[in-house]
């Protein structure tokens, strides 16, 4: 496949829907019926919780801070800067993204309740549930919508090739930081990075009806 036809290739929005919303649903079952899927969440978690190291260990807390403290702090300088120029399409995006995002993730852990990761000497401690990933599905929706707004931006091949690139390793290690660190399940990273693509896709199609012309 050529550069022009990577960059030029546009998947169909409702496959896509729906192959999350599919993919969402076959995770939960699987959680929620005990499945295999259970003992491979906890064989994944225990290999990783041996082989940790600290100076790893410290590099994926760091990681882990791009998906929630840092995140943060990047939602309200965007949305601060848009208020500045009166670009208030884009302050309600940006807080929907985060607030909504968060918000529907804390209404699908209520829902599935299910408990986190327990070690005799944890690497890290979050209190609440684990499925799906806050971290995962707030780096999709917001970091994802962040580089989808940059790749259209940009102009040169090579830099949309990269754009998208850097946004997939920066998800990638949001979502692999919150499984090493043993505070999440791997069906709970996937689950939230369906959850994410499916909350970025509202806001996505939010914007298009407040700026169809765009």
């Amino acid at each position: 496949m050529t550069v022009r036809q990577i960059t030029r290739y546009r998947p169909n929005l409702t496959a896509v829907i729906v192959l999350c919303l599919l993919f969402f649903a076959a995770l939960a079952y699987a959680v929620g019926q005990n499945t295999p899927m259970v003992d491979l969440d906890q064989q994944i978690a225990d290999a990783l919780y041996t082989r940790a190291t600290p100076p790893v260990t410290q590099f994926f807390y760091r990681v882990a801070l791009l998906g929630s403290e840092i995140l943060a702090g990047l939602a309200i300088g965007l949305a601060g800067f848009a208020a500045l120029r009166r670009r208030w399409t884009y302050v309600m995006l940006v807080l929907v993204a985060w607030l909504g995002g968060y918000l529907m993730n804390t209404i699908l852990k209520t829902i599935f309740a299910r408990e986190r990761p327990i070690f005799l000497e944890p690497l890290a401690v979050s209190t609440n549930y684990s499925f799906p990933s806050g971290h995962a599905m707030a780096a999709v929706a917001c970091y994802g919508l962040l580089g989808y707004f940059l790749y259209q931006q940009a102009r040169n091949r090579w830099l949309r090739i990269g754009i998208f690139m850097v946004t997939l390793l920066l998800i990638s290690l949001i979502g692999f930081s919150r499984i090493y660190l043993g505070v999440h399940f791997f069906s709970d990273v996937l689950a939230g990075f369906a959850a994410g693509a499916l909350w970025m896709i509202f806001c996505l199609f939010l914007f298009r009806r407040l700026h169809p012309n765009r």
